[in-house]
């Protein structure tokens, strides 16, 4: 541990390299367990090493572009869990130190200034290390291409909200997929496609499609996701008939909205059935 710590003095020394306006973190030493935003494993032996680096929104407020050096994070070799978002990243520093690191499951890069280029750059060379990976936040930052996704087969949770996506098709290689999150996107087309895509993720508990511009009728393979328990296709362009009977036999689920589809016909068979959809006219 000493050695970490005698490094990070050096580094924190240097407000250059951090780059956190106003941060916290201890100059000079001490444990860095101890810092705001840093978590760490205490049953690890035979030190206890960093397993959580917390930085959310540290530079809310700040309208210059951050390009934090990932030097920095890749020196904790037991990280597990990294969050960066709503901080206005838009590249990076050194970007290759973080690629050996190969006990993260949680990445949050949300709301960033994050590019098709940028992120690529962080991210795919690191590809063959993120072999834990289940939680990964890329929403609110410029993507349209995301195939290289389908090459972290360990993710359980994407989420891809408000980018300039426009296909997912590749995502269905994810076989473990539990949660997917592609709302406030670009995405058009007929969501029959769509839908019989993502009904090979038969792991699916959550889907969240709203705010898109998708078009036609919803497919009734849906029922055949028998662990769904979250559906959100509101706020597209969606029409014809949809049985309210094609979730009867979906034990779990919970939450259904199918509202701000002006075109979309909701059969029901029971006033019970009502009540699980949330559907304006």
């Amino acid at each position: 541990m000493a050695s970490v710590n005698n490094w990070l003095t050096f580094s924190l020394s240097h407000k250059s390299f951090l780059n956190i306006p106003n941060h916290n973190w201890v100059v000079g030493g001490g444990d860095c367990c101890n810092w705001t935003g840093v978590e760490c494993d205490a049953l690890s032996y035979p030190y206890r090493a960093v397993s959580k680096i917390d930085l959310l929104a540290v530079r809310l407020g700040f309208s210059q572009k951050w390009y934090p050096n990932a030097s920095l994070f890749g020196q904790f070799k037991e990280l597990k869990e990294l969050d960066l978002s709503y901080n206005g990243i838009a590249g990076w520093v050194n970007p290759q130190d973080i690629w050996h690191l190969q006990n993260v499951q949680w990445l949050n890069l949300d709301d960033n200034n994050l590019n098709d280029e940028s992120i690529a750059e962080l991210i795919v060379p690191w590809i063959h290390n993120l072999t834990s990976l289940f939680e990964l936040y890329l929403g609110w930052n410029n993507l349209k291409e995301i195939r290289w996704i389908s090459n972290i087969t360990s993710l359980s949770s994407l989420h891809l909200s408000n980018t300039q996506i426009k296909d997912f098709s590749d995502l269905c290689q994810l076989q473990d997929l539990q949660e997917l999150d592609l709302s406030k996107n670009s995405m058009k087309g007929n969501i029959d496609t769509c839908l019989k895509n993502l009904c090979q993720l038969q792991d699916l508990q959550e889907l969240d499609l709203s705010k898109n511009s998708m078009k036609g009728n919803i497919d009734t393979c849906l029922k055949s996701l028998y662990s769904l328990e979250f559906l959100d296709l509101s706020s597209n362009q969606l029409d014809g008939a949809f049985p309210f009977s094609t979730f009867a036999n979906l034990s779990n689920i919970s939450f259904i909205d199918l509202s701000n589809n002006d075109r979309l016909e909701v059969e029901t068979e029971s006033p019970s059935s009502k009540q699980l959809c949330t559907q304006q006219t």
